[in-house]
């Protein structure tokens, strides 16, 4: 994901050009779109409070496929409690 996001960013001699598509556009146009996407899908966004926000979840940023954006998904709760377990054991 990070070569991706990099890979959007305008370079000159390893520097961003400054005018050029900048990393802060870059990550606000990516990241932003993909979380909007995940959130409307779950029946969220608007800002109203109704269900389908991402409020305490962990969300997971992934290239799609195509490579052409990123995806935005949450971790089941399964996951999320084999995780656990797992750092307990290790712990």
């Amino acid at each position: 994901m990070i070569e991706f996001l990099a890979s959007q960013v305008e370079f000159e001699r390893g520097y961003a050009i400054e005018g050029g598509k900048e990393a802060p556009a870059v990550l606000s146009r990516f990241v932003t779109r993909a979380i909007r996407k995940l959130t409307t899908a779950r029946g969220g966004g608007g800002g109203g409070g109704g269900g389908g926000g991402l409020s305490g979840a962990r969300v997971r940023l992934a290239v799609a496929e195509d490579g052409n954006e990123l995806v935005a998904s949450v971790e089941s709760e399964e996951e999320e409690e084999e995780e656990a377990r797992a750092a307990a054991g290790e712990a």
